[in-house]
């Protein structure tokens, strides 16, 4: 990948972090509390930041793809594909 597309993709995540600052905070630390031990409050941040990483991520490419109009998300046609989707998953 050429240096700039690399700069560019960094400073696009530098931003959505900065931006998002507030919001990572409270989703790291959701669902934890002052009871739980080192290794609990650990292992629910950790499966916190997954999750988060992984929206982050999911949101960031839908954007960046919409922008370079590499694709046209119809939410219509999005909405009947995860409704199909969400159906199988309860079928198995």
């Amino acid at each position: 990948m050429e240096q700039s597309a690399i700069l560019l993709f960094q400073k696009a995540v530098t931003d959505m972090i900065s931006e998002n600052q507030e919001y990572i905070n409270q989703t790291i630390l959701s669902g934890t509390n002052k009871d739980m031990s080192t290794e609990q409050l650990c292992a629910r941040m950790i499966a916190n930041c997954l999750q988060l990483s992984t929206q982050l991520s999911t949101v960031f490419i839908l954007d960046f793809l919409k922008e370079q109009e590499v694709i046209s998300l119809n939410e219509r046609e999005i909405q009947k594909t995860l409704l199909s989707l969400l159906s199988s998953h309860q079928e198995d």
